[in-house]
Order: structure tokens, then C-alpha cells, then sequence
């Protein structure tokens, strides 16, 4: 009995999973418009035209970067000290 039983649910199990199965479908492919024109018929843009009063640049000169750190060969007391600082 209980082998019939696991026999139905086997076959069941493998009907239901052949249903989702669907077939490959095409890679989607998409084509774009190579070109497009555009219309602007009787588009009026409504501005003033006016020219630039001042054109000036102020020159800066290049920055010094000021390195405040101390060159160090080694490291091995602040490694030290980091060590016996875990707990």
C-alpha cells in the first residue's frame, strides 16, 4: 500500500514538473530606429542676446602640500603596544 502510494506522488511529482518545463524561448533581441527626424516646424524661441561684460581669470598658484607625518623606518612599537592593547 504504501509503495502504491509513493508511486502515484512519484509520477505526479514528475507530470507536474514536465508541465513547467517550457520550451527555450528566442534570446530578445532589440532594434532601434537608425534614424529620427524631428520636426520643429514653427518653434520660436523667445531670448536676448547678450554678451559677456567681464572675461577675467584669476590665476592661483600651485599649492604646497605640507606632510606633517613623520617618516618612520619601522613600526614595530606601535605593533607592539597595538598587541598587548587587544584583549
Amino acid at each position: 500500500m504504501k509503495t502504491l502510494l509513493i508511486l502515484l506522488l512519484g509520477m505526479q511529482i514528475a507530470v507536474a514538473a514536465e508541465k513547467n518545463k517550457s520550451p527555450k524561448e528566442a534570446p530578445v533581441s532589440y532594434q532601434y530606429k537608425k534614424y529620427e527626424h524631428f520636426d520643429l516646424g514653427d518653434l520660436e524661441v523667445q531670448g536676448n542676446i547678450v554678451a559677456p561684460g567681464d572675461l577675467s581669470i584669476k590665476g592661483r598658484s600651485a599649492q604646497l602640500i605640507d606632510r606633517t607625518l613623520d617618516i618612520r623606518v619601522d613600526f614595530n612599537q606601535q605593533m607592539r603596544s597595538d598587541v598587548l592593547d587587544l584583549r
